[in-house]
């Protein structure tokens, strides 16, 4: 059977087909891929858009509470009486008083309650209300484009079957849409990926699988992708220890437009 896979039609899909050692799964269970990226650069932009939710709004007021720190740290350096106004002088310390003041300059907000009264002062407030503009603007684009960017929510099955179809038996696995758009031009793709071992050495030959059907117009609710097991898949004939024993493991890529 392994000798019968090896003359079928195989490619690699950009995973990669070399390995020398016992690897996991090639995709984890919430589609992202089981790779661990050494030396990599950082981009900024896309790891603040990626972020989780919490961590991104956690890192957001973090950030301003430095700034303002900062700010506030460089008046207090300047002096205390450089600012005026009916909060200075009551009983907070002199720090509170210039965070106070930084963070409405921050925000140009201006109560007047707390303003600058010395040239030096008025230049750090004024630099500090351009900050304050470019870091607004700046987080502004990436909440924006947290809730702008496109992603779905889909439900695989739990389990993948060989059940029994037509004349024959035909690997079965179902989809949901868990979100209320309308998902169209729905395409899909299924891999088979199988290691094999020779006296060269251990690699990965991929299958694409041929479906009954490939493509669909609307996906509002649920789809089942059907592979026919036939003498021209390379299902036929494997048992479930051979597929153990071969690291078995099937890719489904979809493809599609949010209405």
């Amino acid at each position: 059977m392994i000798e019968k896979l090896k003359t079928s039609n195989t490619f690699d899909p950009g995973l990669g087909e070399n390995y020398n050692r016992k690897t996991k799964r090639i995709i984890n269970q919430d589609g992202t891929f089981n790779v661990i990226r050494k030396g990599k650069k950082s981009h900024l932009y896309q790891d603040l858009i990626g972020m989780g939710k919490w961590k991104f709004y956690s890192l957001l007021i973090l950030l301003y509470l430095i700034l303002n720190g900062i700010f506030a740290a460089v008046y207090t350096t300047i002096g205390i009486d450089s600012l005026g106004g009916t909060l200075v002088n009551n009983s907070l310390p002199h720090y509170i008083h210039a965070f106070f003041f930084s963070m409405q300059t921050f925000t140009t907000v201006g109560f007047g309650a707390i303003f600058p009264k010395d040239p030096a002062t008025n230049f750090v407030a004024g630099m500090e209300a351009m900050a304050g503009l470019l870091f607004f603007a700046l987080a502004t684009g990436l909440v924006y484009g947290r809730f702008s960017k496109p992603s779905a929510k889909i439900l695989f099955s739990k389990n993948a079957l060989i059940s029994p179809f037509k004349k024959g038996n035909a690997l079965m696995l179902r989809l949901v849409n868990k979100r209320a758009n309308v998902l169209i031009d729905m395409d899909a793709r299924v891999f088979l990926v199988m290691a094999e071992t020779s006296n060269s050495g251990s690699n990965r030959k991929y299958y694409s699988l041929k479906l009954q059907i490939d493509q669909i117009a609307f996906f509002p609710l649920s789809w089942t992708i059907v592979h026919p097991i036939n003498e021209t898949s390379p299902f036929f004939g494997l048992t479930p220890q051979e597929m153990r024993d071969l690291n078995a493991e099937v890719i489904v890529l979809l493809r599609g437009f949010d209405e």
